[in-house]
């Protein structure tokens, strides 16, 4: 696998979807790119997420702070490479410019944003990603529990329509190579959690 794509907001969603894109990019060697489109909307007010480290940056330096973070954990914890990119603009415009650019295997972001943290409804942007993308997009919920040695994982993202074609295609796909995979490799970072 080459290069895969987590979107992310900062939202606890996007943490769990981060997690689990951080798994299965140890599990195959690929590259991990976290990725924010910071809106134009942003304001210092919104950033801080009632949190006092970011309470007094300019959003575009509170932004850079989380992703700095998340790729830290990210790599610490699976051992991955892991790059960063912040880029100015609308996430729904942003992210498929840069799966397409990169030709990006896979895309993952969480199932809802911000404001909708649990549940199985589809927020807005993971809306539009599954339904006008061209490329593998997997959208999870908050609550996920990702196990990539069933198929059952793939059966409630068909089910609940969290992956597109094309993602569910790759999916497939992974799952078949995963499960060829010797134990030691697959249980890697099991010793770690």
């Amino acid at each position: 696998m080459k290069d895969i794509i987590i979107a992310t907001d900062f939202s606890v969603n996007a943490h769990v979807a981060a997690l689990c894109a951080g798994e299965l990019s140890s599990r195959l060697g690929g590259r991990l790119i976290v990725f924010h489109a910071l809106s134009p909307m942003a304001t210092v007010e919104n950033n801080s997420d009632g949190n006092e480290v970011y309470r007094n940056l300019l959003p575009e330096e509170a932004a850079q702070k989380k992703l700095d973070l998340l790729a830290m954990e990210l790599h610490n914890r699976f051992e991955i490479s892991v790059s960063r990119l912040l880029k100015p603009g609308f996430a729904e415009v942003e992210i498929p410019a840069l799966a397409q650019s990169l030709k990006a295997e896979l895309v993952v972001t969480g199932a809802q944003g911000q404001n909708m943290q649990t549940g199985r409804t589809l927020g807005s942007l993971a809306n539009k990603l599954l339904n006008n993308s061209t490329f593998p997009v997997v959208c999870l919920p908050a609550d996920s529990l990702w196990n990539f040695d069933r198929t059952t994982s793939l059966i409630l993202l068909k089910q609940f329509q969290l992956c597109n074609s094309f993602g569910l295609t790759l999916l497939n796909e992974l799952n078949s190579r995963l499960s060829s995979l010797p134990e030691s490799r697959k249980s890697k970072d099991q010793g770690a959690a």
